[in-house]
């Protein structure tokens, strides 16, 4: 499966249909208007969880990379925010932004050796290439580092599906991912990771997104950072932290990664050895094939009526069980 195939190409310009002013009645143009304040709203929202799921995903990780939580983000804003590169030109973000540490802190030191500029500036791909190598060459970790980027990167989409009850791939389709697509794709270069890595380590880290923001703790504080993160537009980092801290019962946030991760490798484990894996929705309505949909399409044409012997995993999100389809199950063999 090819995660990035829907990155739209270069000068793409999206096309919204409207209605012409001519025409219209006062009472129309009120009609319309309710209407597109109402999408305002929806589209503030769902911005929203999204850069609240790539700042849950930053402090999480920050103590792996040797931060602690509340000293990662700078600050998330919602709306368009301007990244000046260093020949001088403008980058507008789309939806919005979460600004703060990039690099694990050993990473940095080098950075700092390298880079004399100020970073307020976009660095070039070389530039952070030669960043990358050198902090290879003195012991640190690039692929755990990379792992991180593409955790945090995929934690935006994946918290937007939650919220939205869409499906990760309509997310993931969507050209307001197309940032955390491109920035996966940028990490990937300056690491020398292969596409076939990135991919699998992109589909891993997607499961881990939804496995960590399937915990009602978790989720919690999310929220609690999206509703603040709407009402006003911007938080500071420790205004960021403050709020996922007063709503998750999460204090250790270096252990329940870590913890998370073991989880997944466990599920990896179970569904490579199952022939059929399903998911549940915790009030059982709902059923999702993560393996095995060949076995069940098997049976029916034979009209067994036996019971089939199956794996089954209860969710509180169906993100969950297509990230793990798309991780380690039928959706893995996907082209």
């Amino acid at each position: 499966m090819n995660p990035f195939s829907s990155i739209p190409p270069s000068g793409w310009v999206p096309q919204t249909p409207g209605l012409s002013p001519s025409g219209i009645n006062r009472k129309t143009r009120r009609q319309v208007a309710a209407i597109d304040r109402k999408r305002s709203d929806h589209n503030r929202e769902v911005a929203a969880a999204h850069e609240a799921g790539h700042a849950v995903a930053k402090m999480l990780c920050a103590p792996l990379l040797g931060y602690e939580p509340n000293d990662v983000i700078e600050f998330v804003q919602i709306g368009g925010v301007a990244n000046r590169r260093r020949d001088d030109r403008i980058l507008l973000s789309g939806q919005g932004v979460v600004r703060g540490r990039s690099f694990s802190k050993q990473m940095e030191a080098v950075l700092k050796d390298i880079l004399v500029e100020p970073f307020d500036a976009v660095p070039e791909v070389k530039d952070l290439t030669s960043v990358v190598d050198a902090a290879r060459s003195q012991g640190a970790d690039i692929d755990e580092w990379f792992s991180g980027r593409a955790f945090e990167c995929m934690s935006g989409p994946v918290a937007e599906a939650i919220f939205t009850g869409e499906l990760f791939r309509a997310v993931w389709s969507d050209r307001q991912s197309t940032s955390d697509q491109l920035s996966i794709l940028r990490d990937a270069e300056i690491c020398r990771i292969s596409r076939t890595r990135m991919q699998s380590i992109v589909d891993r880290m997607g499961a881990l997104s939804a496995l960590v923001l399937d915990s009602e703790h978790c989720w919690a504080g999310l929220l609690a950072i999206a509703n603040r993160l709407r009402s006003v537009g911007r938080l500071d980092g420790i205004e960021v932290f403050n709020a996922f801290h007063s709503h998750s019962s999460i204090s250790d946030f270096a252990k329940f990664i870590v913890d998370a991760r073991a989880r997944l490798s466990d599920f990896e484990g179970e569904i490579r050895i199952s022939n059929l894996v399903l998911a549940e929705s915790l009030g059982g309505k709902g059923q999702f094939a993560i393996k095995g949909r060949g076995v069940i399409d098997t049976a029916r044409a034979h009209s067994s009526g036996g019971t089939l012997a199956a794996t089954i995993y209860r969710c509180r999100s169906p993100v969950l069980a297509e990230m793990l389809w798309r991780a380690f199950g039928d959706g893995a063999d996907s082209p």
